[in-house]
């Protein structure tokens, strides 16, 4: 598998998605299956995020890293399925203790990325990485960051905090991403200065192709507040937020992958 493979893949997977929406998105079929795409591009961004953090030895920064991210793929994936699976066939809980559990593992799971994010950016401090870039860029990219932060995160936060006051305790997703795109939108100015600083290396498409990943969440929970603003009809929602969601794992499973090949043996001569 070539590195460019890597770029082409969620490009192709989004382009996909989005094609059987347009054909398929009124069908009964399509939208009960809908869930089943959501799990396939967690657990396959999981799977990205975990070969890049075993590639690195146990206490590395990196590999820890990688694994707080994988960690939090898998902590959607394992709702997921108990969702479908179990709470009504095993439990049999109400739906209100349903959105609290729901609430609740998102608020762990954004904790999760939120640390496997600040410690991959806490890495361009600790190695240099990023310092070719000007002050005056720095400051200017960290700026954007906070303020699309802000502007995105800021009326998930506002939403979530009224709806849990309310009882919808399941609002607890919307207020745990709206923080986490706060913190995280700051996080990808750096994590976007490594990638400007190691333009022309191999470094870059972990790196460039993760800031990708980022973007894709991004809208996602830009669309996700869009929703609760705008009246939106449920069938573009749908279309326009899963789409973002395919583009996001696709590409967290791309920059693990490529992280993962660039300190394997065939290219370990290029990177010394």
């Amino acid at each position: 598998m070539k590195l460019r493979l890597l770029l082409v893949f969620p490009v192709l997977l989004t382009i996909g998605y989005l094609l059987l929406e347009l054909f398929f998105g009124k069908d009964l079929w399509f939208a009960s299956s809908v869930k089943y795409f959501i799990t396939f591009g967690d657990a396959l961004a999981c799977l990205g995020f975990t070969a890049a953090a075993l590639r690195f030895k146990a206490g590395e920064h990196l590999r820890r890293a990688w694994l707080f991210m994988a960690l939090c793929m898998f902590t959607f994936v394992c709702l997921r399925f108990v969702d479908v699976f179990t709470f009504d066939s095993v439990f049999g809980l109400s739906e209100d203790v349903k959105n609290a559990i729901r609430g609740g593992v998102s608020v762990l799971a954004n904790i999760f990325w939120v640390v496997g994010l600040w410690k991959l950016a806490r890495v361009m401090h600790m190695t240099g990485l990023g310092f070719g870039v000007s002050k005056w860029d720095q400051r200017l990219v960290l700026g954007l960051g906070i303020l699309l932060g802000v502007t995105f995160g800021g009326s998930s936060v506002v939403t979530g905090v009224i709806a849990v006051m309310d009882g919808n305790l399941f609002a607890l997703n919307w207020l745990a991403a709206g923080l986490a795109d706060v913190m995280v939108l700051c996080l990808i100015a750096p994590l976007f200065l490594t990638a400007l600083a190691m333009r022309g290396g191999l470094l870059v498409w972990p790196w460039g192709l993760l800031v990708a990943c980022l973007l894709g969440w991004l809208f996602v929970d830009a669309f996700q507040s869009l929703g609760q603003i705008v009246d939106l009809d449920p069938l573009v929602q749908r279309c326009t937020m899963i789409t973002s969601r395919t583009w996001a794992c696709a590409f967290g499973f791309s920059a693990g992958m490529a992280q993962r090949m660039i300190l394997g043996r065939r290219f370990t001569d290029k990177i010394k």
